[in-house]
């Protein structure tokens, strides 16, 4: 059962995020009308190259494309990665852990490898199947799709299911991702696995940080402002009457906004700010705050420092009762994921690195607005289960890039491969990666015998005693 639920969510996560590259393929080769030879000669003349719609569109096309890198980062680094999350909840749920440390352990780690595996995937078959001429190409203007895409799994799914007439329709389905990789050249296939790796690798750490800070940040400042507005209103009212501004140029603005924005904001409190559990649900959206006005008996009068005090810690507790948990875990799962993103995006977007960097930076220094003022600070615990999740998730890391670094250098970025036998391309892909596994394996263990034998009085801050 587990294995058949995360092959299923594997394939349904692959599918989608593969939908986006086939929206970018549309965007710039067919509505950008990139493949025209009329646009290519035109751009040739001007001593450009037609590899985007903003060439033909002008702004629209620039907009259509930074849209979505947009929506791709979104969906690759923040809805995949809740997804990730519930699915690994429920199947560890399943196995039923005696001790919850174990539990705890399974949950990060089926996480991590459900997340990393569909997006990596998605990943693997842009860059083993989309880039590398697998094919012999004939230099030249590429040819009817009816020739060109026949056998390809893509383009012969897209005939059946429009039931093409390749008499009357010869170019059906020529958008096809496998089709127009055989109709371009190896440059601009090269330049359109680049595309699609800018979004997830350089705009979603910074569209992470607007979601998960900067958006439920402010949502939680309009919802409290939502909770006084029968206050704030009263004195605007007050205020406008004593300007002689007449009641009838407040009345209607102020009651709009009071009658019009606690469900917005509730709305989006929901999503955003507020644990749904602790605020009962979709009934939050018509009711609203869960709470009802603080009743103490005071000493002395109301209006003591020290009474006011308790009334305001009061309040301050039963607003952190309403807010969404911080989680560690889930703060180093995205480290984590972080980490194999630049292992495996560095080599084919050198200058990506700098933005990933700028946004880490962004989000570590975002750590305390997020923990004090976003989310319910959380209890302390201990943390051997993140080091050996980080141990454990490291070892991972490294078998799966080198594997990734082989295939790209002896298939992705090799424009002989068609004149390569496939099952020679494997062999080597498989003996390349083996080899420098080993080599790796045998400098970690030559580098821990070294640290073994240095006295433990001669180390410096880099090697820690045992």
């Amino acid at each position: 059962l587990m294995l058949g639920t995360i092959t299923a969510f594997t394939c349904v996560c692959v599918t989608v995020l593969l939908a986006f590259v086939q929206l970018n393929i549309y965007v710039i080769y067919i509505w950008g009308e990139c493949l025209d030879p009329a646009v290519r000669s035109r751009a040739r003349d001007s001593g450009q190259e037609c590899r985007d719609p903003e060439f033909v569109h002008g702004f629209s096309g620039w907009l259509a494309e930074v849209s979505s890198d947009i929506s791709l980062a979104l969906l690759f680094d923040v809805l995949l990665a809740e997804a990730a999350k519930c699915l690994a909840k429920f199947l560890v749920r399943l196995r039923n852990y005696e001790w919850l440390e174990e539990r705890r352990y399974a949950t990060v780690m089926l996480s991590l490898f459900i997340e990393a595996l569909s997006k990596v995937g998605m990943f693997a078959i842009v860059g083993l199947v989309f880039l590398p001429p697998w094919r012999f190409r004939q230099q030249g203007s590429g040819p009817p799709s009816a020739q060109a895409c026949h056998g390809f799994l893509d383009y012969e799914l897209c005939r059946a299911f429009r039931g093409c007439d390749l008499s009357l329709e010869p170019r059906c389905c020529q958008g096809a991702m496998m089709c127009i990789s055989h109709q371009l050249e190896y440059d601009q296939r090269k330049h359109l696995f680049e595309r699609a790796v800018k979004g997830p690798f350089c705009v979603a750490p910074f569209v992470r940080i607007l979601v998960t800070v900067v958006i439920p940040w402010v949502v939680g400042l309009l919802e409290a402002s939502v909770r006084s507005e029968v206050v704030a209103v009263g004195r605007v009212v007050q205020l406008g009457r004593h300007r002689h501004l007449g009641p009838g140029l407040w009345r209607w603005p102020l009651r709009c906004w009071q009658v019009c924005a606690p469900p917005v904001c509730r709305i989006l409190s929901l999503i955003f700010h507020v644990d749904v559990d602790n605020v009962g649900g979709l009934r939050y959206i018509c009711r609203g705050w869960p709470f009802g006005t603080p009743d103490l008996e005071f000493r002395g009068k109301m209006n003591d420092e020290g009474n006011q005090d308790q009334l305001e810690a009061l309040r301050g507790a039963m607003d952190q009762a309403t807010r969404k948990v911080f989680e560690p875990f889930d703060e180093l799962m995205e480290l984590k994921m972080n980490f194999l993103f630049v292992c495996f995006f560095a080599p084919i977007m050198p200058w990506g690195l700098v933005p990933t960097l700028i946004a880490r930076l962004l989000e570590v220094r975002s750590k305390a607005t997020k923990l004090f003022f976003v989310r319910r600070r959380c209890w302390p615990g201990e943390s051997r289960l993140l080091h050996a999740t980080q141990d454990g998730w490291a070892h991972i890391a490294f078998h799966v890039a080198v594997v990734w670094h082989a295939g790209l250098a002896i298939v992705a970025y090799n424009p002989d491969l068609s004149r390569w036998s496939t099952w020679g391309v494997l062999g080597l892909w498989f003996a390349s990666s083996v080899a420098v596994m080993c080599v790796l394996h045998v400098a970690s263990r030559l580098l821990q015998r070294l640290r073994q034998r240095v006295p433990c009085h001669c180390r410096r801050g880099w090697i820690a005693c045992d």
